[in-house]
């Protein structure tokens, strides 16, 4: 029943219900009676447009993935930003589409929203309630700092409340909450533990030190095991889409990263194309505004290349609109959010992404595409490369002006921030297709307006 809850598809399918429902009876309260036919699918086809202006805006608020939100009230605030930027697009949709109907915007428009809006919140609190009732069972089998780190992670994750069990022989940390605890082998230990409880989910670390005689143990009670089973990594990798990079081989590069399908390639390469002519056609309105601002805020050029490191290590130069003092732009240091060498016309820049702009040249000349690892400097990529094992992998496929791990991850000032930002690029690398190109345009979108 929770699985089904917080299932997005079931989210989807409900906000498609209520937005109809809602529509139907403002249209009946509206004129106070029952349309006919012609008006109702008239108004219809309006309608359905602003359904997929609302179910984009849900979407990029990530409001259909409830494991995002600790509680009700963290999901509500969210809730609130979605009514002020739906009141404002859905306006200005009544406004521009052309007034061929009887809908206004003063009146059935206010309606709707209300009748919307109550179901909607009252539904998302119905479905928290119920799953703040229901409590979500884990054993974890393992000692590693992967073990560790996992059951911190599922402490704090999602709305449900937790009962973790952990089966380790070195698991440090003491426990005075009940429904956490510690078991140790031998594996009659571990016999007791299933015949006693029930789990939603079994994770087990493959390296543990007995790992081969457990899966024999699970293997012997597959008619009976209801609960679903997880590798460790695997699990890790659902849980916060990237990959672990520790005991990861040359084997698992051979399994995972295959050559895309011709058509997404294809696909994606038209994509490229046609998002950069429209860059450039946005480049050309903004530049002499922005030429402007940088020449009046300090010396030095408006745009400036800098080399990076392309697909298969080829060095090529990116273009931006400079952001910092003329003398720093050369020195290859990361630059972090609170950067002395930003201007302050570059700050409004770096704030809007607007400093990208120029890499739509980039796009052009098949240095860049839109979605792929953010490229780097060479010797930052030399540095890097001595000392994180496959760093030099994420140079197999063509860098993006966005990527999977700059939607989920800030400026790198760290050795372990470059480490966690190789995690996410390699989840792209694995799991590249459409579908994600879109999730991360669609992200790059919402983060640009947050």
């Amino acid at each position: 029943m929770a699985q089904i809850l917080k299932s997005k598809y079931f989210l989807l399918g409900g906000d498609i219900v209520i937005f109809f429902l809602s529509f139907f009876i403002s249209l009946l309260i509206r004129h106070r009676t029952i349309f006919d036919y012609e008006y109702f699918s008239q108004n219809l086809i309006k309608f359905s447009i602003l359904l997929i202006i609302w179910l984009f805006v849900f979407y990029i608020l990530n409001l259909y993935h409830l494991n995002k939100f600790h509680g009700r009230i963290d999901y509500f605030k969210k809730q609130l930003v979605a009514i002020v930027v739906l009141t404002v697009l859905s306006t200005l949709f009544f406004y521009w589409y052309p007034k061929d109907t009887n809908i206004t915007p003063k009146t059935l428009l206010i309606i709707f929203s209300a009748i919307f809006l109550i179901i909607w919140i009252s539904s998302r609190l119905l479905i928290f309630f119920i799953l703040s009732k229901k409590q979500e069972s884990y054993l974890i089998i393992g000692n590693s700092q992967r073990a560790h780190q996992l059951f911190e992670d599922l402490s704090s994750y999602g709305p449900q409340k937790k009962k973790i069990i952990i089966y380790s022989d070195a698991f440090l940390i003491n426990f005075d909450n009940q429904a956490t605890r510690v078991i140790k082998p031998p594996i009659e230990n571990l016999l007791k533990t299933l015949e006693n409880h029930k789990f939603d989910k079994i994770i087990l670390d493959k390296n543990f030190t007995y790992a081969s005689e457990i899966i024999n143990l699970f293997f012997s009670k597959i008619p009976k095991l209801k609960s679903e089973f997880y590798e460790l990594q695997d699990f890790y990798e659902k849980l916060h889409s990237k990959i672990t990079l520790e005991n990861l081989d040359k084997r698992w590069f051979i399994y995972n990263l295959q050559p895309g399908q011709s058509v997404y390639l294809i696909g994606k390469k038209t994509i490229d194309i046609f998002s950069s002519v429209i860059g450039t056609a946005i480049l050309i309105c903004f530049f002499p505004i922005i030429v402007t601002f940088i020449k009046l805020d300090s010396k030095g050029p408006v745009i400036y290349k800098q080399k990076r490191i392309g697909q298969n290590k080829r060095v090529f130069y990116i273009y931006k609109f400079r952001t910092m003092t003329h003398s720093a732009d050369d020195i290859q240091i990361c630059a972090t959010p609170d950067d002395k060498r930003v201007t302050k016309f570059g700050k409004l820049l770096r704030q809007t992404h607007l400093d990208e702009l120029p890499q739509v040249i980039n796009i052009l000349k098949g240095d860049l595409s839109v979605v792929g690892p953010r490229p780097e400097q060479p010797k930052i990529v030399e540095q890097l490369s001595s000392q994180i094992q496959f760093y030099n992998q994420r140079h197999l496929i063509r860098p993006g002006l966005t990527g999977w791990a700059q939607i989920n991850y800030p400026y790198c000032a760290n050795l372990e921030e470059h480490k966690n930002k190789l995690r996410y690029d390699l989840y792209y690398l694995k799991h590249k297709s459409f579908i994600l190109d879109l999730k991360i345009v669609l992200k790059t979108i919402s983060k640009l307006f947050s």
